[in-house]
C-alpha cells in the first residue's frame, strides 16, 4: 500500500486520490505542482476523488511524535490528531515582543513578566518605558507627568466644549440667517406683487386719461361747428 508521496517523498498528509488510478498525493503538493505544471505528474488530466477507505483507515493508525519533542513535548499522537495538536501544542515557540527570543507557549507569560526588553505603561502618569528603566521612573517624575497629563487632558476637553459651543452658535446664527433671507425673499416677492398691481393700475388711468382727452376734443369740435 501507498504511504510515501512520490512528490514529497514523505507520508500522506491529507490525501487526494486521482479518479482513474489510485494514486494518491498530499493535498498541498499536488496543488503545488498542477499549478506549476498544469498537468498530473503521470501525464494526465488530474481529477480528485476521494482516497480510498482503507487508505485512511491504515493512516489512522499511524502513531507520530510531536514536532516540538526536542524542546519539552512527549506527546504520542494518531494521525487524524497530530496537526490539531500541534497548532495547540504549548511546547511550540512564541516570539517575545520584547526580547524577540522564542520562548514556548506555556512560559510565554511568565516570561513578559521579567523580560527587561518589554515596555510598561504607567497608569498614573501615561508614559511609556523599558523594564530596564523602571528604576528611572521616580515618583516625583511620575507625579509631575501625571499633573501634566492631567493638564493636558483638562485643556483638550475645554477645547472640545469650545469648538461644539462655536458650531452650535454657528448652526443657530446659519437657521437664523435662513429664517430672514425666506422673510425677504417673501417681502420681496409682495413688494414686486404691489409694484405689477400699481403698474397696472397707472396703465389703465393713463388709457382712461387718453380716451376722455380724445371725447373732449372731439365734443368742442362739434360745438364749434
Amino acid at each position: 500500500m501507498q504511504q510515501k508521496v512520490v512528490i514529497c517523498k514523505n507520508i500522506l498528509w491529507n490525501p487526494a486520490s486521482r479518479k482513474a488510478y489510485e494514486n494518491s498525493f498530499c493535498s498541498h503538493c499536488i496543488k503545488t505542482w498542477l499549478g506549476k505544471k498544469n498537468i498530473c505528474l503521470f501525464n494526465c488530466v488530474f481529477e480528485e476523488r476521494k482516497p480510498p477507505a482503507i487508505l485512511m483507515r491504515f493512516l489512522s493508525k499511524l502513531k507520530f511524535i510531536c514536532r516540538y519533542k526536542t524542546i519539552g513535548c512527549n506527546e504520542i499522537l494518531l494521525y487524524d490528531t497530530l496537526e490539531k495538536h500541534e497548532r495547540e501544542c504549548e511546547y511550540q515557540p512564541v516570539q517575545c515582543q520584547g526580547c524577540k527570543q522564542n520562548i514556548s507557549k506555556k512560559n510565554i507569560n511568565e516570561h513578559k513578566q521579567q523580560c527587561e526588553e518589554i515596555k510598561i505603561h504607567c497608569s498614573e502618569c501615561g508614559t511609556s518605558y523599558y523594564r530596564r528603566d523602571a528604576n528611572n521612573h521616580d515618583r516625583f517624575q511620575c507625579f509631575k507627568n501625571s499633573m501634566k497629563q492631567k493638564f493636558d487632558d483638562a485643556l483638550q476637553y475645554q477645547r472640545r466644549m469650545f469648538q461644539h459651543a462655536l458650531l452650535q452658535q454657528q448652526k443657530t446664527f446659519d437657521m437664523k440667517l435662513q429664517d430672514m433671507n425666506k422673510h425677504l425673499e417673501s417681502n420681496q416677492k409682495a413688494t414686486n406683487d404691489v409694484i405689477q398691481n400699481l403698474t397696472v393700475r397707472i396703465s389703465h388711468l393713463q388709457g382712461n386719461k387718453t380716451r376722455i382727452f380724445f371725447v373732449r376734443n372731439h365734443t368742442d369740435s362739434f360745438t364749434e361747428a
